[in-house]
Protein backbone atom coordinates (compact mmCIF):
# COMPACT_ATOMS: atom_id res chain seq x y z
CA UNK A 1 0.00 0.00 0.00
CA UNK A 2 1.24 3.49 -0.78
CA UNK A 3 1.78 5.79 2.15
CA UNK A 4 2.55 9.49 2.46
CA UNK A 5 5.74 8.81 4.40
CA UNK A 6 8.79 9.02 2.19
CA UNK A 7 11.22 6.76 4.10
CA UNK A 8 11.24 3.14 2.98
CA UNK A 9 7.73 3.15 1.55
CA UNK A 10 6.79 1.43 -1.70
CA UNK A 11 6.24 4.93 -3.10
CA UNK A 12 9.82 5.95 -2.36
CA UNK A 13 11.10 2.70 -3.86
CA UNK A 14 9.04 3.25 -7.02
CA UNK A 15 10.10 6.88 -7.42
CA UNK A 16 13.70 5.92 -6.73
CA UNK A 17 13.67 4.36 -10.20
CA UNK A 18 13.30 7.84 -11.69
CA UNK A 19 15.72 10.78 -11.69
CA UNK A 20 13.25 13.03 -9.85
CA UNK A 21 14.89 13.50 -6.46
CA UNK A 22 13.74 12.41 -3.03
CA UNK A 23 10.06 12.10 -2.12
CA UNK A 24 8.92 14.96 0.10
CA UNK A 25 5.16 14.44 0.02
CA UNK A 26 2.33 13.02 -2.01
CA UNK A 27 -1.39 13.36 -1.92
CA UNK A 28 -4.31 11.84 -3.81
CA UNK A 29 -5.79 13.81 -6.69
CA UNK A 30 -9.57 13.86 -6.33
CA UNK A 31 -10.38 14.24 -10.03
CA UNK A 32 -10.08 11.37 -12.44
CA UNK A 33 -12.30 8.86 -14.14
CA UNK A 34 -10.62 5.54 -14.85
CA UNK A 35 -7.56 5.37 -12.62
CA UNK A 36 -6.18 6.80 -9.40
CA UNK A 37 -3.81 9.72 -9.36
CA UNK A 38 -1.39 11.26 -6.89
CA UNK A 39 0.46 14.56 -6.83
CA UNK A 40 4.02 13.78 -5.80
CA UNK A 41 6.40 16.47 -4.57
CA UNK A 42 10.09 15.62 -4.64
CA UNK A 43 13.27 17.58 -4.04
CA UNK A 44 13.30 18.21 -7.83
CA UNK A 45 9.70 19.29 -8.43
CA UNK A 46 6.13 18.03 -8.71
CA UNK A 47 4.90 15.00 -10.61
CA UNK A 48 1.70 13.10 -11.35
CA UNK A 49 1.77 9.43 -10.39
CA UNK A 50 -0.88 7.43 -12.23
CA UNK A 51 -2.09 4.17 -10.69
CA UNK A 52 -3.67 2.02 -13.41
CA UNK A 53 -6.63 0.06 -12.10
CA UNK A 54 -7.75 -2.25 -14.91
CA UNK A 55 -5.16 -2.13 -17.70
CA UNK A 56 -2.67 -4.83 -18.56
CA UNK A 57 1.04 -4.04 -18.90
CA UNK A 58 0.69 -4.52 -22.67
CA UNK A 59 -2.19 -2.02 -22.89
CA UNK A 60 -0.32 0.49 -20.73
CA UNK A 61 2.81 0.21 -22.90
CA UNK A 62 0.69 0.69 -26.04
CA UNK A 63 -0.95 3.81 -24.55
CA UNK A 64 2.47 5.22 -23.67
CA UNK A 65 3.87 4.61 -27.17
CA UNK A 66 0.83 6.21 -28.81
CA UNK A 67 0.99 9.21 -26.46
CA UNK A 68 4.66 9.75 -27.34
CA UNK A 69 3.84 9.51 -31.06
CA UNK A 70 0.98 11.99 -30.67
CA UNK A 71 3.37 14.41 -28.97
CA UNK A 72 5.94 13.95 -31.75
CA UNK A 73 3.17 14.70 -34.28
CA UNK A 74 2.45 18.07 -32.69
CA UNK A 75 -0.54 17.09 -30.54
CA UNK A 76 -0.17 18.53 -27.01
CA UNK A 77 -0.15 15.08 -25.39
CA UNK A 78 2.00 14.43 -22.34
CA UNK A 79 3.83 11.09 -22.37
CA UNK A 80 5.09 9.53 -19.14
CA UNK A 81 8.66 9.85 -17.95
CA UNK A 82 11.03 6.98 -18.59
CA UNK A 83 12.74 5.58 -15.52
CA UNK A 84 16.48 4.98 -15.24
CA UNK A 85 16.07 1.66 -17.09
CA UNK A 86 14.05 3.25 -19.90
CA UNK A 87 10.66 1.85 -18.87
CA UNK A 88 7.55 4.00 -18.60
CA UNK A 89 5.46 1.76 -16.32
CA UNK A 90 6.41 -0.13 -13.18
CA UNK A 91 4.69 -2.66 -10.99
CA UNK A 92 4.63 -2.37 -7.20
CA UNK A 93 2.88 -5.17 -5.37
CA UNK A 94 1.12 -6.23 -8.56
CA UNK A 95 -0.18 -2.71 -9.22
CA UNK A 96 0.96 -0.69 -12.23
CA UNK A 97 2.12 2.93 -12.10
CA UNK A 98 3.55 5.57 -14.42
CA UNK A 99 5.04 8.98 -13.63
CA UNK A 100 4.18 12.11 -15.60
CA UNK A 101 5.25 15.75 -15.37
CA UNK A 102 2.84 17.76 -13.23
CA UNK A 103 0.72 20.26 -15.16
CA UNK A 104 -1.15 23.00 -13.30
CA UNK A 105 -4.80 23.29 -14.14
CA UNK A 106 -8.24 22.16 -13.15
CA UNK A 107 -11.01 19.95 -14.48
CA UNK A 108 -13.73 21.95 -16.15
CA UNK A 109 -17.20 20.80 -17.00
CA UNK A 110 -18.61 21.35 -20.47
CA UNK A 111 -20.99 24.02 -19.23
CA UNK A 112 -18.01 26.03 -17.95
CA UNK A 113 -16.61 26.48 -21.47
CA UNK A 114 -17.62 29.37 -23.69
CA UNK A 115 -18.28 28.94 -27.42
CA UNK A 116 -14.71 29.77 -28.45
CA UNK A 117 -13.28 27.31 -25.91
CA UNK A 118 -15.68 24.61 -27.13
CA UNK A 119 -14.57 25.26 -30.71
CA UNK A 120 -10.89 25.06 -29.72
CA UNK A 121 -11.49 21.85 -27.79
CA UNK A 122 -13.40 20.36 -30.73
CA UNK A 123 -10.58 21.27 -33.12
CA UNK A 124 -8.05 19.66 -30.78
CA UNK A 125 -10.13 16.51 -30.47
CA UNK A 126 -10.52 16.39 -34.25
CA UNK A 127 -6.75 16.69 -34.59
CA UNK A 128 -6.23 13.83 -32.14
CA UNK A 129 -8.62 11.59 -34.09
CA UNK A 130 -7.11 12.50 -37.47
CA UNK A 131 -3.58 11.85 -36.18
CA UNK A 132 -4.58 8.53 -34.61
CA UNK A 133 -6.26 7.49 -37.87
CA UNK A 134 -2.98 8.11 -39.73
CA UNK A 135 -0.77 6.33 -37.21
CA UNK A 136 -2.83 3.29 -36.19
CA UNK A 137 -4.40 0.48 -38.20
CA UNK A 138 -8.20 0.37 -38.29
CA UNK A 139 -9.90 -1.51 -35.49
CA UNK A 140 -11.98 -4.42 -36.77
CA UNK A 141 -15.59 -4.01 -35.72
CA UNK A 142 -17.96 -6.99 -35.55
CA UNK A 143 -21.00 -6.69 -37.81
CA UNK A 144 -23.16 -8.71 -35.47
CA UNK A 145 -22.96 -10.87 -32.40
CA UNK A 146 -23.84 -14.46 -33.30
CA UNK A 147 -26.34 -16.16 -31.03
CA UNK A 148 -27.13 -19.85 -30.65
CA UNK A 149 -30.85 -19.06 -30.75
CA UNK A 150 -32.08 -16.45 -33.23
CA UNK A 151 -34.85 -15.47 -30.82
CA UNK A 152 -32.18 -14.54 -28.26
CA UNK A 153 -30.55 -12.00 -30.56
Amino acid sequence: MLTSRAGGSPLAALLGRYAVGDVVEFRPVAEGLLNRGYQVTTSEGRWFLKHYLDQTPRTIAFQHRVTARLRASGIPALPPLADRAGGTARSVGGRWFALFPWVEGCHRGGTELDTAECAALGALLGGVHATLRRMLPPVQQPLYAPAADARAS
